[in-house]
């Protein structure tokens, strides 16, 4: 699970060379067992915890928290979250034809997801 998780830090290389967005860094996994993805001082953290599913079968259920300082104090407020199966299997809607997301193939749009959210959240932005 842990390994599939990490595949979210694929996303900073699509962003540095494909897509050139190299405003948007996407850290290494620490040792607390999080990504934090930044885009123009917007900073998302994806954390993992490790459930078992209805099936009793492991997965990863991923919690996105906006990271931000208000009147001189640090906040987290969630963004949402999704849970992953052990083949990267998601239950996030791409909202396209059904498709399925897979958190290795789809990191990108991932984060960009939740970054998109973060920025609908901060009405001064």
């Amino acid at each position: 699970m842990r390994a599939r998780f990490k595949a979210l830090t694929s996303a900073h290389g699509y962003f540095y060379a494909h897509a050139m967005l190299k405003s948007v860094s996407v850290s290494d996994p620490s040792g607390g067992g999080y990504i934090d993805a930044t885009f123009m001082d917007v900073r998302i953290r994806f954390q993992l915890l490790m459930i078992f599913g209805d099936d009793f079968e492991p997965r990863g259920r991923v919690v996105c928290m906006h990271c931000h300082t208000t009147y001189g104090r640090i906040v987290q407020e969630s963004l949402g979250a999704f849970t992953f199966d052990a083949q990267g299997m998601t239950d996030l809607d791409c909202g396209i034809d059904g498709r399925v997301v897979e958190i290795d193939a789809c990191a990108p749009q991932i984060v960009l997801m939740f970054l998109e959210r973060a920025f609908g959240a901060n009405r001064f932005l």
